[in-house]
């Protein structure tokens, strides 16, 4: 059985600016104390990755591990809601091969899965099972790409008697729309 795929609306401009950095060099030298204090700098405004609530002072009771990866993904609660995911749930998989055999592999993972946030060895991933952005700037091309292959899409989805692709796919189009339109990018996840 699939994954359940999770996607939401993800403010990287104001990410990137503030705390990919940080992160990056927090998981570099696994360093956790630099993310617990980003955390306590921005209670009330930090999101709890597990119920999506704003964080308190007693925030800390709900890690699990409390390694840079769990830390990083309560920082990441500044950026967006974990109570909106508009993923793709367990069917993910079916759309992204189709889109393979419309695109390259690169490009059908890049609009399904997003592109890693890494360097110098250290890969953000929260959930260890996979962790996707898109960025901003890159939403209204992507999106654009996603219009030129909904015809095509649709047709192999017909081919293969499939009303659940013309689903997904109006749903990954959707999701593109939304975070265009919000001029933000996405986190893609597991």
């Amino acid at each position: 059985m699939s994954m359940a795929h999770k996607a939401f609306v993800f403010d990287t401009v104001t990410f990137n600016k503030e705390v990919a950095g940080v992160i990056l060099k927090a998981g570099i030298h696994n360093n956790t104390e630099v993310l617990r204090q980003y955390i306590h700098n921005n209670i009330g405004r930090a999101r709890s990755p597990y119920s999506g609530d704003l964080l308190t002072e007693g925030w800390e009771d709900e890690l699990e591990k409390g390694d840079v990866q769990e830390l990083a993904d309560f920082v990441m609660g500044c950026y967006y809601d974990p109570n909106a995911d508009k993923g793709l749930a367990y069917e993910w998989d079916s759309l992204l091969a189709i889109l393979k055999t419309l695109t390259t592999t690169q490009e059908a993972n890049a609009l399904i899965l997003g592109l890693p946030l890494k360097k110098d060895g250290f890969t953000l991933d929260p959930g260890y099972m996979g962790t996707g952005f898109v960025q901003a700037e890159a939403v209204p091309a992507c999106y654009d790409k996603l219009c030129n292959l909904e015809k095509r899409v649709n047709t192999v989805g017909q081919a293969e008697n499939s009303w659940q692709i013309a689903d997904l796919f109006a749903s990954l189009k959707k999701l593109y729309r939304e975070a265009s339109a919000q001029r933000s990018g996405l986190l893609l996840t597991f």
